[in-house]
């Protein structure tokens, strides 16, 4: 008798401990995914925002940070015209970019549509937006905890209407 009541003692324990268990991953699971909902709502809104001030010539500088070579990874001077990059010119030297460098940049219009694309999706999201321009400023995406080297993570500053 005693074998079977502390049988029915353990089986019950366990099965509070799987239900305790259950509620905080379903708790955890709900905030991400409320999380990710309001990141995206507001990357909606910014970029509503954005849309709305209808500027398609600007210039600001955007910097990568990645392991890859220097030459994505510096401070660069973009210039947009009718929403087409149409210079971009690396900082501390004022040289014009390669273009496959080139081809990597991406105006605020792009970068709206790569974080759509992105964020409802990514393991790990960081935006910060410039409050006046309604643009971001930096940002970090991790698409993948369990990958090494796939994160997107972009500083944008001195926004300027041309």
């Amino acid at each position: 008798m005693r074998n079977l009541t502390l049988i029915v003692f353990l089986v019950s324990l366990t099965a509070c401990q799987h239900s305790v268990i259950d509620d905080v991953v379903d708790t955890n699971l709900e905030s991400l995914a409320s999380k990710q909902s309001e990141t995206m709502q507001t990357v909606i809104d910014k970029k509503n925002e954005w849309k709305a001030k209808d500027i398609s010539n600007y210039s600001f500088v955007w910097q990568n940070s990645c392991f890859c070579m220097r030459e994505y990874t510096q401070p660069i001077k973009v210039h947009v015209s009718n929403g087409i990059i149409v210079e971009a010119n690396y900082l501390d030297n004022g040289n014009k970019v390669g273009t496959e460098v080139k081809e990597s940049i991406k105006t605020y219009d792009q970068i709206f549509a790569l974080l759509e694309k992105y964020v409802g999706n990514a393991a790990k999201t960081s935006i910060n937006y410039d409050d006046k321009w309604a643009v971001p400023k930096s940002i970090f995406i991790d698409r993948d905890e369990r990958m090494a080297d796939e994160e997107i993570t972009l500083s944008l500053r001195d926004f300027k209407v041309l």
